[in-house]
């Protein structure tokens, strides 16, 4: 058994002078905790933790909020900003409110089709006529082979597949090109579509345009589809374009 001493950084939210906006103090307190090679076993499975659960003298056991939530299935989210922990199985409800679900990316569903590929930016934050955003998915696409579109092949297009579960009723986010490729003489055009049917068709979305924000029904749907399509835009150094679906959410 191991014993320690901790050095905790407490988060203290307070009025001053009956202001309307709160102001965060930061209070530093000395904690022990015991640690004596807990594990984690979650539906008769042994759970790897980044860090070893440890016990406090007054008795309460401490274990990785995220280690433990994604062993049952659930989705973990760290806001640094409000400094809360969300865990969801997709029908929990709304940090703002009772009656609405937590918004889940697009990348964090569940994938039952990707063609093209649709993948995530890991070096950079995507950029849209310099917006950025921390969250979505890119698709590469390039000119079809002599314009013919009917002839098309992954590369000239792309499609990825969601499961929903008819969990969901909207979903919100940006179109663009991202702005590694504003000089490419392509555009792109975005068909979503709930269980096979056609719920949204975009406009061209062209290089060094500003993000079209879309929003979209989805309620019922059981698997949400979204293909892209190259277009050809007129001027420009080159066929290689970069279509995002930036910050797009279910809720």
């Amino acid at each position: 058994m191991r014993k320690w001493f901790i050095m905790a950084l407490v988060l203290m939210f307070g009025v001053a002078g009956g202001a309307a906006s709160a102001r965060t103090e930061i209070q530093e307190i000395m904690i022990k905790a015991v640690y004596q090679n807990i594990k984690l076993v979650v539906n008769g499975r042994l759970v790897n933790t980044p860090v070893e659960p440890f016990q406090l003298e007054d008795g309460y056991l401490m274990v990785p909020a995220r280690a433990l939530g994604e062993a049952l299935g659930c989705q973990v989210e760290w806001d640094p900003q409000t400094k809360v922990v969300y865990i969801s199985d997709g029908k929990i409800r709304d940090r703002t409110g009772p009656d609405k679900p937590i918004p889940i990316y697009l990348e964090q569903l569940p994938v039952l089709r990707n063609v093209g590929p649709f993948f995530r930016l890991e070096s950079r934050k995507i950029a849209i006529a310099t917006h950025t955003y921390d969250h979505g998915l890119v698709i590469e696409l390039v000119k079809p082979s002599n314009g013919n579109k009917e002839a098309e092949a992954p590369g000239h297009y792309g499609e990825t597949v969601v499961q929903l579960k008819g969990n969901y009723s909207w979903l919100e986010g940006y179109l663009g090109v991202d702005d590694e490729t504003r000089n490419s003489r392509g555009s792109f055009q975005l068909q979503v579509f709930g269980d096979g049917n056609l719920l949204y068709e975009s406009k061209p979305v062209k290089p060094a345009e500003y993000p079209v924000k879309i929003k979209v029904n989805v309620e019922t749907v059981q698997r949400l589809s979204f293909v892209v399509h190259w277009l050809d835009a007129g001027l420009g150094a080159y066929d290689r374009l970069l279509a995002v679906l930036a910050d797009f959410q279910v809720y």
